[in-house]
């Protein structure tokens, strides 16, 4: 096997070690360290059951005598955040790993497959014999850096938080959008002022956790959990109520592996985070004010720059321009403007994900018709914008998700008179197909669906 080891500064512990490798021989070439602290490592392995990452470039293993490997580990060491094969049917090593600026990875080795992997354009497009041919790829490191929607078991497919008006809390852990299992996590007792805010990983295990809010107490709680298994239930902390801010979801501002707590003032716009170590509070930042006398709105929290760093997402109500505020832990780095839509265009911004499989953030908003508009995102530049589907009768969009691992985000739905809770399957243009996970959870069962982060 091959073994990746983080020394301590002072080189006295180690702060992680782990054998990386499936059943044959595994060899590692070289690695790179981003400023976050992630360890992408490249090599050889000759093991048909090489750990890889659901839906990643290369899930099997091409034979020959060995493939390539390329794999990116979080800064904690604890999980995989993407591993993939590279090769085809003989033998691939691997020389040199490198990245840019935008985190993709550049890797470089030698091929003596005549099908190895190319893409449209490339300089040379065929392997030219020899002993082997050498190769260069990119790769964009498609996989999301952080937790997909309501991913409470880590395998990568989005999952569901379901809340019923009693204030039971459930969590339905689905793959490719087939009911897998569920657990009653807790009673969030409504009555008493708990409400679920959102979902997001504070303790970098790449699985969702829940985070809530007590409308009348001001309490801030974490419930960290192992797919339907609650691990800890904790107040965070408190903030009075009528000091009017509150929680917008999490999300990983610094690039550590871990969310921090988003916190809204929406009548003066200010934006500030909590942040925590181990699960626990350690401090508030103020991050910066958002113009509310000038009609801007804080709309979503996401990583538009693919820096591993949750940025902020703003939406003029008056003019309908949006646009993005980079964020490097607290500090505000730019505002960019993204594109201007009419509000008399009669289209709303509901949600963040990557649609098309490029790594890169995308905007969904909904028409007053029911029509899902995607609008592609290249970073903080647009695209382009196209109609992916619609919202049936009785239908009401519930989140965009991955819901078969194919790592363009789909759809759910909810309709409100069956009680169906139906998948969208997406291809990166338009719905192919729809998928009934759950069904007869209509008005009268009492439960509802929440959207997570």
């Amino acid at each position: 096997d091959s073994f990746v080891t983080k020394l301590n500064a002072s080189g006295t512990a180690l702060e992680y070690s782990t054998y990386i490798g499936g059943a044959e021989v595994d060899l590692s070439t070289s690695i790179a360290v981003d400023g976050a602290g992630n360890a992408y490592i490249t090599g050889q392995t000759g093991s048909n059951d090489f750990p890889v990452t659901q839906g990643a470039l290369d899930i099997s293993f091409g034979g020959g005598y060995g493939d390539v490997f390329v794999m990116k580990f979080n800064p904690l060491g604890t999980a995989l955040d993407f591993s993939t094969y590279l090769g085809e049917s003989e033998q691939e090593s691997a020389s040199a790993i490198a990245l840019d600026a935008l985190g993709n990875g550049y890797v470089t080795g030698r091929t003596r497959s005549n099908n190895f992997p190319i893409t449209p354009g490339a300089f040379q497009s065929s392997n030219n014999g020899g002993n082997g041919d050498a190769f260069v790829s990119k790769i964009n490191f498609a996989i999301p850096d952080s937790v997909q929607r309501n991913d409470f078991d880590g395998d990568g497919d989005s999952d569901l938080l379901l809340v019923n008006q009693d204030g039971t809390v459930v969590s339905v852990l689905i793959q490719d959008s087939v009911y897998q299992s569920h657990g009653f996590i807790l009673l969030e007792a409504p009555a008493t002022g708990w409400t679920v805010n959102s979902t997001g990983d504070i303790n970098g295990d790449k699985k969702a956790d829940i985070l809530l809010y007590n409308t009348i107490t001001g309490e801030y709680r974490l419930v960290t959990m192992d797919g339907t298994t609650v691990l800890t239930d904790n107040v965070l902390f408190s903030i009075a109520p009528a000091v009017g801010v509150e929680p917008r979801g999490m999300g990983d501002f610094d690039g550590n592996g871990e969310d921090e707590v988003l916190i809204y003032q929406p009548a003066t716009g200010i934006v500030a985070l909590a942040y925590l170590a181990g699960g626990a509070f350690s401090s508030f930042e103020f991050v910066t004010t958002v113009d509310v006398p000038n009609n801007w709105t804080l709309i979503e929290a996401a990583d538009f720059t693919r820096d591993s760093k949750t940025d902020l997402l703003i939406r003029n109500t008056i003019t309908g321009e949006t646009a993005v505020i980079e964020m490097d832990g607290s500090t505000a780095v730019a505002t960019t403007s993204l594109f201007t839509i009419d509000p008399a265009a009669g289209l709303t911004n509901v949600d963040t994900a990557d649609f098309n499989a490029d790594g890169k953030t995308d905007i969904l908003m909904l028409h007053t018709s029911g029509a899902l508009a995607v609008v592609e995102m290249n970073g903080l530049t647009f695209q382009s914008i196209h109609v992916a589907g619609g919202l049936q009768l009785n239908e009401e969009l519930v989140n965009a998700g991955l819901y078969d691992g194919d790592n363009k985000s789909d759809f759910l739905f909810h309709n409100t008179s069956t009680g169906d809770v139906i998948s969208g399957i997406q291809d990166g243009v338009t719905i192919i197909t729809f998928h009934t996970v759950l069904d007869h959870l209509g008005p009268a069962s009492g439960w509802t669906f929440h959207k997570g982060h």
